[in-house]
This record gives structure tokens, sequence and C-alpha cells, in this order.
């Protein structure tokens, strides 16, 4: 038996010749006879026999090669299968008459425990003798004209690709290799030999589309991203990282060196790599060199892996601007720490310089009475006199000093300019966002003034607000059992400082004569106030919580009232809070008003 056009070795080797004693002569060289070795199936050709040779041990020979190779059917996942024709097909045929022979005339004269298991036939169910197309192999699936092409080579191919549908609907993959038999030169069987590559085809679809998907996040990403491997050597990165390293990204891969370095949280202790390999994971703050010689701040995110090339996968961000913002936002709390002190002291002198002044006006009439009450009576002391009217222009002295006290703390120089109210509350908001997520407070704003243009010191007047806010932060902070804590700051246009109703000009009228405010609103649902802490609320070193100076709203109020407005407590706000958020008590609202400013926003 010989192969038909073969065109690359078969996927395994034939079993070899048995060795025979003597060489054949001339007279022996004949064809040699064929052997069945199976069920319609054809074993490889043996020697021609020889006087030397013991039949016995041919016998015997063959027993054991047909022993392995059923072995090897029995033990391989592969699929093993032969299909021989009913009848030859001459060499002359057509690929067409080929291909067509075999899905018509063939039968399965060999198939193993993987070919069942592939095709989910069950183990009870016989596969020899049964025509192909009774089984869902690729020869279903495939067009007809690959059949052909594969008659037309003989049906020799090795290690070749293919998909077919198998009985439970599903496709899988297959590579295979393919051997035509053939007798006398004519087709008599094939044999296959194929393996499901279905698990390794997804895997290979996974690790693509995992490739793909860590590319298209690498590209978008804000923040650096770089890959280290174990001799800490970069293998990858992003273009936000190569950014921040002021370097182009393959010269970062081709040179490799990596540029931050992980800071123990104390400062003082070794950190780096090892230990973040030792831990698995960390998050915090690094150095990280420029290109140009420049340290930056960064935040690090590192996680170690020991799956791929990479074995430190890190995220990295630059902290500068946080840390301005951060810088900006202290130095506008210290601003407004300062004009509060400033307020407080200014506060505390007026109400020494009111204290004081009457003391001091007693000291000076009681002088003046001591100079008459001498002269009526004749004394003639001229350095009583002296010392006596010493008090008296002393004492005026004084009194004048702690008039222009009381008149600069009433009348301190401020910074006004044109702003937006409404940004100005915003900004004041913001400044409380981290009071109020400890206790858990929602905050919201309704600004319903459009044209909220006022001319004021814009410190000042976030100190008021802040204080306000602080103010209900603390009235909600210790919580309210069931019902959420809010707080409302609006805005709206009214027609005087007290928040008279706004009314329209009408034809005719002076627009001049329309003294236009804006009236800023903080409310909660909280408990509220009591009647005798609403009643010295506004007096100085009053406080309803018993915490703090109790100076804020007194010198609240004096930044307010110095720039034409007023503060007040509104005693019945109109209803902003369902029944079910005003459950633990009515809330607290104060009001104040700011004259609103004439004109266009300077550009």
């Amino acid at each position: 038996m010989d192969r038909v056009n073969p065109t690359g070795p078969p996927p395994w080797d034939p079993p070899a010749p048995l060795p025979h004693e003597a060489p054949l002569t001339d007279s022996q060289k004949t064809d040699p006879p064929q052997v069945i070795a199976g069920e319609g199936e054809l074993a490889p050709p043996l020697p021609s026999a020889s006087p030397a040779v013991d039949p016995s041990s041919i016998g015997a020979r063959l027993r054991a090669v047909e022993g392995q190779y059923q072995k090897l059917m029995s033990l391989t996942d592969d699929a093993i299968w032969c299909i021989t024709l009913d009848a030859p097909v001459a060499p002359e045929a057509s690929p067409s008459a080929l291909a067509a022979a075999i899905m018509e005339t063939g039968r399965f004269s060999e198939a193993n425990g993987g070919f069942k298991a592939r095709l989910y036939v069950p183990e009870a169910e016989e596969v020899v003798g049964r025509r192909p197309k009774e089984f869902p192999g690729f020869w279903l699936l495939e067009d007809r004209g690959r059949l052909e092409r594969l008659a037309g080579r003989g049906f020799n191919v090795r290690d070749e690709t293919t998909v077919e549908i198998d009985r439970l609907g599903r496709i899988r993959h297959l590579r295979f290799s393919l051997v035509g038999m053939s007798e006398h030169g004519s087709i008599v069987s094939v044999m296959g030999l194929e393996r499901d590559i279905s698990d390794e085809i997804e895997e290979n679809d996974v690790l693509r589309e995992s490739a793909e998907l860590y590319q298209a996040v690498s590209r978008s990403a804000l923040d650096g991203i770089f890959v280290l491997d174990e001799q800490l050597m970069v293998v990858d990165c992003n273009e936000a990282y190569s950014e921040l390293v002021g370097m182009p990204r393959d010269e970062i891969v081709t040179r490799g060196d990596c540029r931050v370095f992980p800071e123990a949280e104390d400062g003082l202790q070794a950190f780096g790599y090892k230990e973040i390999r030792a831990a698995g994971s960390w998050r915090g703050e690094a150095r990280l060199d420029r290109m140009n010689g420049e340290t930056a701040l960064v935040e690090l995110s590192c996680r170690y892996s020991d799956v791929g090339r990479g074995s430190f996968y890190c995220f990295v961000r630059d902290l500068s601007a946080r840390r301005l913002a951060e810088r900006r936002e202290r130095e506008h709390h210290e601003a407004l720490a300062h004009v509060s002190r400033l307020s407080t002291l200014g506060e505390m002198a007026s109400g020494i310089a009111h204290e004081f002044n009457q003391p001091l006006a007693a000291i000076v009439n009681y002088a003046n009475g001591c100079v008459r009450l001498l002269e009526q009576r004749g004394v003639d002391d001229q350095m009583v006199f002296r010392a006596l009217r010493s008090i008296v222009d002393q004492g005026k002295r004084a009194s004048e000093i702690i008039r222009r006290l009381r008149s600069f703390s009433r009348r301190s120089e401020d910074n006004r300019e044109a702003f937006v109210l409404s940004d100005l509350l915003t900004d004041a908001v913001a400044l409380t966002n981290q009071s109020r997520a400890r206790s858990g407070i929602t905050l919201e704003t309704r600004f319903e003034a459009d044209e909220d243009s006022v001319v004021v010191d814009g410190i000042q007047i976030e100190q008021v607000v802040m204080n306000l806010l602080l103010n209900a932060v603390d009235a909600l902070a210790k919580g309210q059992e069931g019902v959420e804590s809010k707080v409302l700051v609006s805005t709206r246009i009214v027609s005087g400082p007290q928040g008279e109703p706004f009314v329209p000009p009408q034809s005719g009228d002076d627009p001049a004569a329309h003294h236009l405010f804006v009236e800023t609103s903080v409310q909660d649902n909280g408990p509220g106030l009591e009647a005798e802490s609403a009643r010295h609320l506004f007096e100085p070193f009053y406080s309803a919580t018993g915490q703090g100076l109790g100076l804020g709203l007194t010198i609240g109020r004096s930044i307010v009232e110095a720039h034409g407005g007023r503060l007040w407590l509104d005693a019945s706000p109109p209803a902003v809070w369902t029944a079910e958020e005003q459950r633990h008590g009515p809330g607290a609202c104060f009001r104040f008003t700011l004259p609103l400013r004439r004109g266009p926003m300077p550009r």
C-alpha cells in the first residue's frame, strides 16, 4: 500500500519494517502483499517473505504493533478516525468525485474515544460502519469546495485549522491532519487526527481583548501609568506618564530607568519597592524625578504581581495642583480667621471703650467739682489747682482716645469691590464641605436673584456666611434620628434692608427712588432655638451652645450693617421642609440683606 500525492509528513510515523536475516534476491523483489489490520483498515506494507523469517515471529510483531496502536487510540484526547470507501476511487477521478465518494460511500472503519467525546457521541453508540454525514463533523459545516480542495491534495494535509458545530450547537475550532491511503494507486480510505483548540482560541481572544482594553485605558487615562519588571526597569508606560517625566515614551522604555520612588509615611525609615513586593500593594506619596532636574510630589498606587512580564503595576498622579489648591484654601481660611480676629478685637475694644467712657467722665466731673469747691472756699494752692486741672485734661484726652477707638472699630476701612453674591455664597459653602461631610449634612442652594451684584468686602461677607453655616452644622451635628439633616441657602431681591417684599417700579416712577437689596437666608431643619436664646442671640459673648466666644453673630451683624444691610433671626420663616423633615423641630432661619449694586459688573 502507498500514499497518494503526499504534500507533507503525516501526523504520525508508520511502524518500522520488520527486520529479516538476509537481503532479498531479485526474484523476491516483487510487490509486497497487503495486510488487513482491522475492520476495513489497511496496515502499513510488510517486507516480502523470506525463507529465513519465522511466520510466528511476524504475527507476534503485528499483534504487538496493533496493541500499541489501540492503546494510543484509547489514551489520547485527540480524535482519531478512519473513513473507508465502499469501493476504491480511481486515481484519475476528479476532486469533486472523490469528495462526493467520501460523503456518500465512505464509512467509519475506526473511531476512538476522543472522537466520540468531541462530538458528544454516547459511549454505547456505535460509530464504525456509519456514514460521515451522520455526524456533525467539519465536513458538514465546511463548503463542498473546501472538501474538494482537500481531495485535490489526496487528503494529505498536515496541521491545518477549521471549524465545526457539535451536537450542542456550539462552534468548535479544530487543528487537523489527514492521510489518504491508497491501494494500487486508488484511494481506499482517509485517516484523520483532530485536536479541539477552542479553549486555546478563546484564551487567545480573551488575552487579545485584555490587551486592547489595557491599551485603551492606558492611552485615555489622565493619570500616569507605568510597569516595572523585577529589576525595576520600565517595560511599559502611557503618554500621561511620559508627560510627567518630560521624556518621550519610547525613550523611557528604551532606557528603562525608574524615576518614581515611594516614601514612608514618617519620612524617616527606608522604603521602596522591596517593601511593596512584600506587602502586595501600596498607596501613598512618592518622589518623581523629572528629566529637567526638577522633583515633583506625586501620589503613587502600586500593586505587585508575578503574572506576565511586569511585576509592579503603578499609577501616579501629580499632586502639584492639589497642593496648590490646598495652600490657597489654607490661605483663604487664614485670611478669614484674621478678619475674624480683627473684628473680635474691634468689638471687644468697642465694648471696653463704652465701659471705660463713663468712669472717665465721672473722673473729669469730680475733678472739675473739686476745683470749683476749692475756689468757693478761697483756697489759694496753685499746686493743687494744677494737679486737678491735669486730671481733667488727661481724663478728656483718655475719653477722646476711647471715642476714636470706638469710631475706628465701627468704621474700619475695608476693601470693597463689586462681587456676584451667588459666587461668594458658593465659595463660602465650599469652605464648609468638610465640616458638613463629617456630620452627614446635605446642603442645597436656591439662588432666585438673577442680578445679585453687590459692592462689599468679599472676605467679610464670606465670614458672615461661614459663621451662619457653621452654626447650622453645630445645631445638626448631634444627628436627628430617622430624619436627614439639611441646610438651605437661598437669595431673592427685596425692596428694603428689612426684607420688604419686592415691588416693581411703576411707570413714571423715579428709578433712583427704588433702593433694592439682595436678601440671603440660611435655614436648617434642626430643633430650632428657645425663646430665651433668641432674645440674647446677638449680644456679645452670648453662646446658645455654650461653646465658643459668642461673638460670631455680633461680628456678623456689625459687618452687614457696615455694608448698609441688616442681619436678623426670622422667627416665622416660610415652610421649605416637609412634615417628616421637620419632625424634630421648626429649625432656624437667619437672613441678611445687602444693597444691590446699580449698573453692570465691570469687565
